[in-house]
């Protein structure tokens, strides 16, 4: 066998060693190795990024626009977020368009640290008012 030929040997061997029998794609083996990347054969043509059509905004119902306002652009909001609550205490800006969007000055709490700040308030109080 000529060199070349026992290099496409070995790498057909590599090929198929890094395949699952169960085509899963898995690369993690028994011994805890970490994955090994698979490479792709490139065409050599660039792919062109294509922008997104721009989101069309849903109007809120009641249960959604749950706020308080805490000031001329501070509010409290009720959100949910990947499955979970959210209370947002934020600052809001006011866009071209007259249009109210939560700025990047914020916190938001899931429900257990907000009633952790609510249980604490009461303490709160009084060391403002000694202070």
């Amino acid at each position: 066998m000529s060199s070349s030929e026992e290099e496409n040997t070995k790498k057909r061997a590599r090929s198929e060693n890094d395949d699952n029998a169960d085509g899963s794609g898995d690369d993690n083996s028994e011994s805890g190795d970490t994955p090994k990347k698979k490479q792709q054969k490139s065409s050599g043509k660039v792919a062109k990024k294509v922008a997104a059509p721009p989101a069309k905004k849903q109007k809120k119902t009641d249960d959604e626009a749950k706020e308080w306002p805490l000031g001329p652009k501070r509010k409290v909001t009720i959100s949910d977020f990947k499955g979970k609550t959210l209370i947002n205490i934020r600052e809001y800006w006011t866009d071209a368009s007259g249009e109210e969007k939560p700025g990047k000055k914020g916190i938001s709490l899931t429900v257990d640290q907000w009633k952790n700040l609510a249980a604490a308030v009461e303490e709160i109080n009084e060391a403002i008012e000694n202070s």
